[in-house]
């Protein structure tokens, strides 16, 4: 079966950029897709992130994680304000659009070059239990040579990924960026950072159980929160349930960034536990239930005396 181009679409069109094409169809999600092209039809509304969700169907924390890819492609560019007392000045994120990795002459050229590389690529091998395709080959030399990572912080990084059940060259150029992007030179902050990642991991299967979320990766976003919520403020997963009812009934349905405005709310207000909040809730009940009652009881003397008597 042959197709072609209606033509009679181009009355209606709009421009993108060239680079969405050529170099992000296959690094980025479908979500990061859908946004940018949601962005760029409407490109006079901004990038207002509430409207952008709403529009997609999208959850907040998804369309934030899918600007945040094309601000870092340097398709879009951040200028909102940060309040500072919420949020310290993110570090510099590095590009990835702009990769280029070395081919596999220049692989067997840099190899006789520097010894180092040969033996980070026999070490590989033996940890995969394989010979390497060429795009793993390409990746290593690239975080070896390029990106400057110690050879060591390398084998580590294919160890972690073993341990995760991820032994994939996709999840291992991911996890190398983000620890590059994040001042992981070492092994040892490569062994806090992993110990950190499980920490907020584990917040988040509380997370996910006490808002019914179907078991999937989280964004970075929602680990963050995840952290946030069990970890620093203490708060348990009968605490998370309750926020996410308080949502629901108010919404009728569950939105993750209004449940964390309950959640800030509560903690603002130094409550724990769900005993907390329904301590707080009665005693507003008995607040108003004491006005009330005086003001029949002032009715009921005043009936009883007899309107206009002395």
């Amino acid at each position: 079966m042959n197709f072609s181009i209606n033509t009679a679409v181009f009355q209606n069109t709009f421009s993108l950029p060239a680079d969405i094409a050529d170099k992000h169809l296959k690094l980025a999600s479908a979500t990061q897709l859908k946004v940018i092209l949601y962005i760029f039809r409407n490109i006079a509304s901004g990038c207002d992130t509430e409207k952008i969700a709403a529009e997609l169907k999208l959850d907040i924390s998804e369309t934030e994680d899918a600007l945040l890819y094309w601000a870092n492609a340097g398709i879009l560019t951040c200028n909102n304000a940060v309040n500072e007392e919420v949020a310290a000045p993110a570090p510099k994120k590095r590009v990835r659009a702009n990769i280029i990795k070395p081919s596999r002459e220049e692989i067997a050229r840099r190899g006789f070059e520097n010894p180092q590389i040969q033996l980070l690529l026999n070490e590989a091998q033996m940890k995969f239990g394989r010979l390497l395709k060429n795009s793993e080959a390409s990746t290593l030399v690239w975080l070896l040579d390029d990106e400057g990572m110690d050879i060591s912080l390398i084998l580590m990084l294919i160890e972690y990924a073993i341990t995760e059940n991820k032994c994939n060259i996709s999840f291992i150029e991911r996890t190398a960026t983000d620890w590059l992007n994040n001042g992981v030179s070492s092994i040892l902050d490569a062994e806090k950072y992993i110990a950190d990642q499980y920490i907020k991991r584990t917040a988040w299967k509380i997370v996910e159980a006490a808002f019914g979320i179907d078991d999937r990766m989280a964004s970075a976003k929602e680990l963050e929160l995840s952290n946030l919520w069990i970890n620093e403020w203490g708060f348990d997963r009968k605490m998370l349930r309750l926020a996410y009812e308080k949502c629901v009934d108010a919404k009728s349905k569950f939105i993750m960034s209004y449940t964390a405005k309950i959640l800030e709310g509560w903690h603002a207000s130094g409550f724990k536990t769900v005993e907390d909040v329904a301590a707080n809730n009665n005693k507003k009940a008995e607040e108003n239930t004491d006005f009330s009652t005086h003001d029949f009881d002032l009715i009921e003397e005043i009936l009883n005396r007899g309107y206009g008597e002395n």
